[in-house]
């Protein structure tokens, strides 16, 4: 019941690409920075080992860091100073996520989201 000869009409090279099993690299992911306004050191994040808060000072290193393993694009993420029920640190020109996201673009090729 099985084919006695093997079909070749996968080994074309349009074909193989499209079927091919799918390849990750480091250039593909997206890191998390987490940037700290109410701290002046870094901060481990026990549930998330390897990452840490960082002041608004060390972002730039943090991005540069992650770079090294070959990751090209980073998601900034803040605490703020102060909270509000309104969230207007979030968009507020001087807010803690404003302030590291210039200083990551103006230092580094790093793709921000």
């Amino acid at each position: 019941m099985h084919p006695t000869d093997r079909p070749r009409r996968l080994r074309t090279d349009g074909v193989r690409p499209l079927v091919s099993e799918t390849s990750l690299s480091a250039s593909d992911l997206v890191a998390p920075v987490f940037v700290d306004a109410t701290t002046d050191e870094r901060v481990p994040i026990e549930t998330m080992p390897g990452h840490e808060r960082v002041p608004v000072d060390e972002a730039v290193a943090r991005v540069e860091e992650v770079r090294e393993t070959g990751v090209e694009a980073v998601i900034v993420f803040g605490i703020p100073e102060s909270k509000d029920p309104e969230g207007t640190s979030a968009y507020a020109e001087d807010g803690v996520v404003q302030r590291a996201i210039r200083r990551i673009t103006a230092e580094t090729d790093a793709y921000v989201i």
